[in-house]
């Protein structure tokens, strides 16, 4: 998501649980647990398409490009959950 949040940025985020739930286009917090017990957190665009929830990163890296299908993420990632949601973010001024 570096077009959106360039380095040094700070993303503020709240808990499903605190908040309502996503809707297309939020920004939210990603957990992708991976088939060793690895969890990785991103933040990632949802969109809904036709029912299907997916997750978009912006991003400049081509390796970072494709969407992810919530339901069937494939990739060595088990499962998908959507940790929380982008509610700001904080970008230091150069001076």
């Amino acid at each position: 998501m570096n077009l959106d949040y360039p380095p040094g940025s700070v993303v503020i985020w709240v808990d499903m649980l605190d908040a309502r739930p996503p809707r297309d286009r939020d920004h939210v917090i990603v957990y992708a647990h991976s088939l060793d017990g690895e969890i990785e957190a991103t933040v990632k665009e949802l969109r809904v398409v036709e029912g299907k929830q997916w997750l978009w990163p912006h991003s400049n890296h081509p390796d970072h490009q494709a969407p992810l299908n919530v339901e069937a993420p494939g990739d060595h990632v088990s499962w998908i959950e959507i940790k929380g949601l982008v509610i700001g973010d904080y970008r230091q001024r150069h001076i």
